[in-house]
């Protein structure tokens, strides 16, 4: 009799043990054998990376010349007054805006402060320099010493690598509205050269130009460039 009672809890014991063994293998083996076969692949990856990652600096190295070709369209070697006053001007031409006059601070000490009076246009009489204001505006530049107060941007108070120069300029411009000063800064960040726009003010509608053009917009733009000495 107790050999029959014991039975069943013989046989229930031995169920639960296939049970045990059958979730272990069917369940349980599979999971670790995915998170091993996982592990794998992530190193696998991490290699991968490390591989691609020299394989990218071996192409930088080799193409350390182009890539110093297009740092030099951004980082100009000289200061290259007449190609960022040749810049506004397209600016000025491109957004139908009217540049009234611009300064600008090299800070090198030789001509800190300069003064550059953009001509009138319908001047067409005032003689050669009216004929051409790019050329007119770099010879003001080069010698011409102004008294009024001279842009400096903040990058200025910033310690920077001794072969990297600034050049600060400030322009006054006026626009038709400001859709046309939106154009006139877009043309402007179009170009290759790196040109950080440091501040814009603008004066209420006609004051810069009086009353016979009471819906123009003045603004007064501040932007600095950088160049390598």
């Amino acid at each position: 009799m107790t050999s029959n009672r014991n039975l069943p809890f013989a046989l229930l014991t031995i169920l639960l043990i296939a049970l045990l063994f059958a979730f272990y293998f069917y369940f349980i083996k599979p999971v670790k054998e995915e998170t091993k076969s996982a592990e794998v692949s992530l190193t696998t990856a991490k290699q991968e990376v490390k591989t691609l990652q020299a394989r990218s600096e071996a192409i930088e190295w080799e193409d350390d010349d182009a890539g110093e070709m297009e740092l030099m369209k951004r980082l100009p070697k000289n200061r290259e007054l007449p190609d960022v006053i040749q810049l506004l001007q397209e600016a000025e031409f491109i957004s139908e805006s009217k540049i009234q006059s611009i300064v600008f601070n090299d800070y090198d000490g030789n001509i800190q402060d300069s003064n550059l009076t953009v001509p009138e246009p319908e001047s067409e009489t005032a003689g050669e320099t009216d004929e051409n204001p790019v050329d007119a505006s770099v010879d003001a530049a080069e010698g011409d010493v102004a008294t009024d107060q001279t842009p400096v941007s903040e990058i200025a108070q910033v310690s920077l690598p001794e072969n990297l120069m600034l050049l600060t300029l400030e322009t006054i411009v006026v626009h038709k509205d400001y859709e046309q000063f939106l154009h006139f800064i877009d043309e402007i960040e179009k170009n290759d050269r790196i040109i950080k726009i440091d501040s814009v003010k603008f004066s209420l509608p006609g004051e810069e130009t009086g009353s016979d053009n009471l819906e123009t917009m003045s603004s007064t733009i501040q932007l600095t460039t950088f160049y390598l000495k």
